[in-house]
């Protein structure tokens, strides 16, 4: 890992798929960019590729919840 500097030219929030995609599309010589990442990387195993683990049983999906615009709590979709 490069040393964190005090200005960049693309940061990216999320470094799944389309953040990843996004990072591949930008790079070039001489640009600067940070992804920044909340979770720790995902073991490889068959699930990864599984669409019964990750959408029905939810094997990846985050346990935290967030509040809606009144207040409320819900679990957002987020992986």
């Amino acid at each position: 890992m490069s040393e964190i500097k005090d200005a960049y030219d693309f940061i990216i929030v999320g470094a799944g798929v389309g953040g990843g995609a996004l990072a591949n599309r930008l790079a070039a010589p001489g640009r600067d960019i940070l992804m920044i990442e909340r979770g720790p990387r995902l073991p490889r195993e068959p699930d990864n590729w599984s669409v019964k683990a990750v959408f029905h049983d939810r094997k990846y999906a985050a346990k935290e919840q967030w509040r809606d615009g009144k207040g409320e709590l819900f679990n957002p979709s987020t992986y």
